[in-house]
């Protein structure tokens, strides 16, 4: 059972399926041990697309065409409580957006302990691996964010 709040978010996206719309979520990260007690919050805003299944992206079917990669698989992780919107996994609900080149520059305001610092800061608090896996500038084609993190949908506050 989808939960009303993630219903909305739902719906808001469905009045817009295909079109490109802005997000807002904000997501709590995990500092490495040394910082082990710290806030470590990233608000980020992005213009994705709604809607579009993964299987249906153009780039997926042109990767599958020229043998860069295999057919889509099912989800490595959790299931579809409505596709292509809705994944839950461990009790949790997350939102399936799409990105794409010309949309692919979000905006994120980090924060360590409730105070405004530059990425590089944020960055330094994170595991090497995760701090890696940010700086490699690798943009994956969608997004999967836990419904309760997200803030804004099109202008509007949830």
């Amino acid at each position: 059972m989808i939960t009303p709040r993630t219903m909305s978010i739902v719906d808001t996206l469905r009045e817009r399926a295909g079109q490109f719309v802005r997000l807002k979520w904000r997501s709590e990260v995990k500092p490495a041990a040394a910082h082990k007690g710290r806030s470590l919050i990233k608000t980020t805003h992005w213009v994705v697309r709604t809607g579009v299944a993964f299987e249906n992206l153009a780039s997926v079917q042109l990767a599958i065409a020229t043998g860069q990669r295999g057919e889509v698989q099912p989800l490595a992780w959790g299931e579809w409580a409505m596709h292509p919107w809705v994944i839950t996994h461990k009790g949790a609900e997350y939102i399936r957006v799409t990105i794409d080149g010309i949309h692919a520059k979000a905006s994120t305001v980090y924060t360590v302990d409730g105070e405004e610092v530059n990425r590089e800061a944020f960055l330094a608090l994170l595991t090497p691996g995760d701090r890696a896996k940010a700086e490699s500038g690798d943009r994956p084609e969608v997004l999967t964010i836990k419904a309760e993190n997200i803030l804004e949908v099109a202008g509007t506050e949830i």
